[in-house]
């Protein structure tokens, strides 16, 4: 008998923690495991359902804790003295009048020791011993291995109106009768921390890993349509995951005849808090990729459905600060332009401040957000980095330029002008060639508003009633950009009327009219019932300024109730600018607390950072890592001797940290992956000792810079790392979208056939990450093949066409589109007999391997060959 058994006897005293001091007393559930005692209970349940206090309560009320033994499941202890099969007989031999056996958390066992752990039961209620087991869903395999056991799920365990409602106040008793399933978990309502408990034990469970992406996809998004996880999990096992979710996981809420679920309310922070760093880990192998991936889905999903604050905490809380600034670049403008200006600019704060390269698109719309939050210096600022920079698209540079044309003082606005005129030249040439324009209709006209300018105020406004004219509906319907329009006219009045000798062609009547005209298209906005926003505050505070000048002689003053209007919006503006301000301040004193703790150079500043980085950079050689054909590795010029990275776990290591690019990968992730049948503590044990084992492989000077480890994830100083997965994929994305491969075609097929000719880590056949990159890779190169060959032939090169085919197909001999692309490219190149062979060798291996017969394209182009043969 082991002292663990022993221990286990209660002796009339309940288990330490067993019922909380604030107990809940479930006497209907007590009577339920009362009326079935004869059999074995089984309370299958997440964490959180009072699993363990029911079992408690009901060994305390029945048998007052005697002749009770208290079972820990998760102790170690458990597992070795049930493999030794002495469980049942130490039980029974230290209480001979044993009553009731609880086991509390059962883990989750192998085949084996459940087996061993049915018999266990079965011999204890043989025995007319009382039997009450606690366990998590994914722990369940007893259905069949103890007969007539009772089951106690979820469902049943979850808060009834009975329970709720006395506890509640008159005021909530009738909401609280109302509440979702979901809600009703007794750990939400019946304990403080419940929320953190039930997400510890989600983050605990060893759970699939599409069940696992499927809940925290839940309970980020709150609400949606079971169709939307397709998204995060595939298509393949969502039903059966759904099925299972539903029936054992309440508080995701499933309904799965309504096609939707309304999981339990959980702060996007804490849920990144208790389970953000084990997502990428599930996430990989599943359409979404990693966290990245998943934290932007959510994010997109929720946005599409009108909750966009909660779609920038998601976004903030669990994506990568690059990942962060893509998405505010991606959804700029309708961010911007739906009333979510401070959110907006508060995300892409946090998101630049710790991310150096920022997207011109997301710039432009920020400077647009900076200047409605007031903070009209870093609107400019950012405005005229987007002008100014070659890399800005055209699309942002119009907007910038518009910005600081409205809002610009001196060089800005001669900036603004310079970069109006070439652009709006430009785009007026693609509309008139029926190309796509790279922004709307009405932006442009904006952009020819401002370009009017220069040339006069009446010819400015002449073009604005032009644009007037087309956007239909009078004044009644002025649309945003139609008062952003006007503001421009505006704000050139308003600086014209500073100057002393105004030029001989600004007409002053003209000008009075003008303004006129903007107070009645406020007037009819403002019956019309229109909401006012940042777009009518500028035009009225425009006006405002330009009649209490008196330089213009304006009669018509704007109604009482646009005045209210306006009052209204700027109170309302005024309040989120003050929110902006206090979200900035409380930025900056999170940042200095920080520093302040931790005194790392390189969280002091940007100035300083960037000299740190500098100087690590001069110090350290970089790490270049060859991933294609033979894996290399080499510190500075020195090649790493392959003796030292003779454990092929090492550099699969290595190979796996740089495929990430420097993203962060979960410990728990790469122990199970490189020991799978291994426990999970000796499997971790594992990998830090081939950690360390590489650290002294890369180490320079006794210091290895090129790998770092936090708490729970390792990644490599992509800083000070280099590899050939960089220049592949921007080789890829060349042969694919590049509009140039007709004149250096012969310098990238060179590339694609030469220096990454071969696979990835060809000598890795048992890593199943590895082998879905190599797979991925191979796939993304294949596809760029074949479109680098269709353009060439586009483009008139056919001989460039049929050499990018041939090296497709060398890679890959079972796409049917590869054949495709070299019978055209054959027939091209006059070598119609070549094609028909390619043709031929398609049809044998479809037919052969596959069992179908070649697509109508395919065939279609082999008749012409034909008929063209016939013909002559």
């Amino acid at each position: 008998m082991t002292n663990f058994i022993r221990d286990a006897a209660c002796k009339g005293h309940q288990p330490q923690g067993a019922i909380p001091l604030r107990h809940n007393p479930r006497p209907h559930l007590v009577n339920q495991l009362l009326a079935e005692r004869h059999l074995p209970r089984f309370l299958v349940a997440p964490a959180g359902f009072g699993k363990k206090t029911l079992m408690a309560e009901y060994a305390d009320v029945v048998f007052s804790f005697e002749h009770v033994s208290w079972v820990n499941g998760g102790s170690p202890c458990f597992l070795r003295d049930l493999d030794a099969g002495t469980i049942d007989s130490d039980l029974r031999r230290f209480d001979g009048g044993l009553r009731l056996a609880v086991f509390q958390d059962v883990p989750v066992m192998d085949e084996q020791r459940a087996e061993a752990f049915g018999r266990l039961v079965n011999a204890l209620a043989a025995a007319e011993v009382e039997v009450l087991c606690s366990l998590a869903p994914s722990a369940d395999l007893y259905g069949e291995l103890v007969p007539g056991r009772v089951l106690i799920d979820g469902h049943r365990l979850l808060v009834n109106a009975e329970e709720r409602v006395p506890r509640l106040a008159e005021e909530d008793a009738v909401v609280a009768d109302g509440l979702a399933p979901s809600a009703c978990v007794p750990c939400l309502l019946w304990d403080e921390r419940g929320t953190a408990q039930l997400l510890e034990g989600l983050r605990k469970e060893a759970l699939p890993k599409e069940m696992f992406l499927a809940l925290v996809a839940m309970l980020l998004m709150g609400r949606g349509r079971l169709e939307d996880l397709e998204g995060f999990i595939g298509a393949e096992r969502l039903g059966e995951t759904l099925e299972l979710l539903a029936a054992c996981y309440p508080y995701a809420g499933i309904s799965l005849e309504e096609g939707r679920f309304e999981a339990t309310q959980v702060g996007v922070e804490e849920l990144g808090r208790a389970v953000g760093a084990v997502i990428g880990a599930h996430c990989v192998q599943l359409p979404c990729r990693n966290r990245d991936g998943m934290a932007m889905l959510a994010a997109d999903l929720m946005l599409g459905r009108g909750e966009s604050v909660r779609a920038f905490e998601t976004v903030g809380c669990l994506a990568s600060r690059g990942a962060a600034m893509r998405w505010l670049g991606h959804h700029g403008w309708d961010l911007v332009g739906g009333g979510y200006s401070r959110e907006y600019c508060v995300a892409f704060l946090q998101a630049s401040r710790s991310h150096s390269s920022v997207p011109p698109h997301a710039s432009s719309a920020a400077a647009w957000g900076f200047a409605e939050m007031g903070d009209v210096k870093e609107a400019r600022r950012l405005a005229r980095a987007v002008v100014a920079s070659s890399g800005s698209d055209d699309a942002s540079r119009s907007m910038a330029a518009l910005l600081l044309a409205m809002v610009g003082e001196g060089e800005a606005l001669d900036r603004a002008d310079e970069a109006v005129e070439p652009l709006l030249r430009k785009m007026q040439i693609q509309k008139s060639n029926g190309q796509p324009l790279p922004v709307s209709a009405e932006v442009l006209d904006s952009m020819a508003v401002q370009a009017a300018l220069q040339d006069g105020t009446a010819l400015a406004v002449s073009v604005f009633h032009e644009q007037c004219r087309r956007s239909g509906g009078g004044r009644r319907s002025w649309s945003r950009q139609l008062l952003f329009s006007a503001a421009l006219i505006l704000a050139h009045l308003a600086r014209w009327q500073l100057e002393e000798e105004p030029p001989a062609f600004e007409e002053e009547e003209m000008a009075e009219d003008f303004i006129q005209e903007c107070m009645l298209a406020l007037d009819a906005l403002a019956v019309s019932g229109e909401e006012f926003g940042w777009a009518q505050v500028r035009v009225g505070d425009l006006l405002q300024e330009l009649v209490e000048s008196r330089r213009f002689s304006v009669s018509l003053r704007l109604r009482p109730l646009t005045t209210v209007a306006l009052k209204r919006a700027r109170e309302e503006l005024a309040a989120e600018q003050g929110a902006y301000r206090r979200s900035c301040r409380q930025m900056d004193a999170e940042r200095s607390s920080r520093e302040a703790a931790r005194q790392d150079e390189f969280r002091s500043d940007s100035a300083r950072r960037q000299k740190s980085s500098a100087a690590r950079a001069a110090v350290f050689p970089k790490l270049r890592v060859s991933l294609f054909g033979s894996f290399v590795v080499h510190v500075g010029d020195t090649r790493v001797d392959d003796r030292l990275l003779t454990r092929r776990k090492s550099r699969t290591l290595l190979a796996l940290l740089v495929l990430n690019h420097g993203r962060e990968v979960s410990v728990d992730y790469l122990s199970t992956t490189f020991w799978p049948q291994t426990a999970p503590a000796a499997a971790r044990k594992n990998f830090y000792a081939l950690w360390s084992l590489l650290r002294r492989v890369l180490s320079v000077d006794g210091q290895c810079p090129y790998l770092i480890r936090t708490e729970m994830s390792v990644r490599v100083n992509y800083d000070l790392v280099e590899s050939d997965l960089d220049p592949f994929e921007e080789l890829c994305r060349q042969l694919l979208f590049s509009g140039r491969t007709e004149t250096n075609w012969e310098e990238l097929l060179s590339l694609a056939s030469g220096r990454f000719g071969g696979v990835l880590l060809p000598a890795e056949r048992e890593n199943a990450v590895i082998q879905e990159s190599r797979h991925r890779l191979h796939t993304n190169m294949t596809d760029a093949l074949v479109a680098a060959s269709g353009r060439l032939l586009t483009g008139g090169e056919p001989q460039g066409a049929l050499w990018f085919a041939r090296e497709a197909l060398r890679r890959d001999q079972s796409r049917e589109d590869v054949y495709l692309a070299q019978m055209r490219a054959q027939i091209a190149s006059d070598q119609r007999a070549a094609a028909l062979d390619t043709f031929f060798a398609c049809r044998s291996y479809l037919t052969e391997q596959l069992g179908i017969d070649p697509s109508p394209r395919l065939v279609e182009l082999y008749h012409s060959i034909i008929e063209e043969e016939v013909a002559l």
